[in-house]
């Protein structure tokens, strides 16, 4: 994914990401992200390992329960999650899911 933001001709910002997921079944087995944002580049990667998902990130590693989910929007089991794992960030994400407003 690639955004940039130019307003008046120059750039007001700009976001590329570059993601690559590996599953088994519904939980994540590998994740590789490289992240551009304002000039900034950062690397996330994950991977099963010993009973853990293991995620290498800005300020260390971290292990997480062994099936987690990523912001995998084409999979419907992420609204049955909790926590959901940041792929930019590889922070475990608190979430809430609500059914839609009904119009009036």
């Amino acid at each position: 994914m690639r955004f940039r933001v130019s307003p008046l001709g120059f750039t007001a910002g700009s976001y590329e990401q570059h993601e690559e997921e590996t599953w088994q079944g519904d939980c994540l087995a590998r994740l590789d992200t490289r992240t551009t944002e304002k000039g900034a580049v950062t690397t996330v990667a994950g991977r099963l390992e010993g009973g853990s998902f293991v995620v290498d990130r800005p300020g260390g590693q971290q292990r997480l329960p062994s099936c987690v989910m990523s912001f995998a929007y084409w999979n419907p089991r992420v609204l049955k999650q909790k926590k959901l794992v940041n792929v930019q960030t590889g922070a475990l994400t608190p979430i809430t899911v609500q059914p839609p407003a009904k119009e009036a």
